[in-house]
């Protein structure tokens, strides 16, 4: 088996993987010898990003990487994807196998486009895969599941609990469970993928599941969420507020169908990703 990543990380054994303007070759050699690839080196939207940057990273290096994969005899590729390849943060909406992307963001569009190009290199011999996640929790997450967990670190009371909308989430050990189900099956039925908790979940009771594991009360009140906006507004994190106040669900039907299992309980989850964290 062989790791790469983008970028160096020490003590983990990894290559770095060529760069999206390297050569065939280089890219050909790397994965040479491979029976399967799972490519999960992309660019992620928790920090700054531009577009060309994450249209490199995120389109163009999947695409070198899929060329060379299917021109070395790799049998198997699973694509790591988002829900942000389909629809922006701040849409409310219901995706499912055959909801259309419609992404408009860089990010999400750069990973539609990454998704389009592992696809396209489809040839007898060679079965890219694309998995969609919704926002994934385990050690280490940042993005909004990041930060609403250094929230709930915090003694304050939180003015969240009149947030109603639903989202879907996965567990980091679901998913990879995910990616394990997509190598070895023996035949899919499709060609992509959605892996969720089964029960979508709200903003106060994310953050109640992680001050319960932390062993605290939920400490939540109401405001008018108007108040809620304008705060964001001013803070210049309107991006983070619509994605906090729009409801996204994920369908794992067909998923399930082919053998995975979700975790049944992401509010369970998260509680114990907290308690985790509280002893560290």
């Amino acid at each position: 088996m062989s790791a790469f990543s983008r970028t160096p990380l020490p003590g983990f054994g990894t290559a770095l993987l060529p760069p999206a303007d390297a050569s065939p070759a280089r890219f050909r050699e790397a994965v040479r010898g491979l029976a399967a690839i799972v490519h999960c080196a992309a660019q992620n939207n928790d920090g700054p990003s531009d577009a060309q940057g994450l249209e490199s990273s995120n389109a163009a290096l999947t695409e070198r990487l899929a060329v060379a994969a299917a021109e070395e005899g790799v049998a198997r590729f699973v694509y790591m994807s988002s829900i942000r390849a389909v629809a922006d943060p701040g849409i409310d909406i219901a995706i499912g196998d055959d909801t259309v992307p419609a992404p408009t963001q860089p990010y999400g569009r750069s990973k539609r486009n990454g998704e389009l190009a592992v696809l396209a290199a489809a040839r007898p011999g060679f079965l890219p895969l694309v998995l969609r996640l919704p926002p994934v929790y385990g050690a280490g997450m940042r993005g909004n599941l990041g930060l609403l967990l250094r929230l709930a670190r915090t003694p304050a009371p939180l003015p969240l609990a009149g947030l109603g909308a639903r989202r879907s989430l996965v567990s980091a050990e679901a998913a990879a469970r995910a990616v394990a189900t997509l190598l070895t099956i023996p035949g899919p039925a499709r060609s992509t993928y959605l892996a969720a908790d089964p029960g979508p979940v709200t903003l106060p009771e994310i953050v109640t599941a992680f001050r319960r594991g932390l062993g605290r009360r939920a400490g939540l009140f109401s405001v008018p969420d108007t108040l809620l906006k304008a705060g964001a507004a001013l803070a210049r994190r309107g991006d983070v507020w619509a994605g906090l106040v729009a409801s996204q669900t994920c369908d794992s039907s067909s998923l399930i169908a082919e053998g995975w299992a979700p975790d049944p309980d992401s509010l369970a989850g998260l509680e114990r990703l907290a308690a985790r964290s509280g002893r560290a």
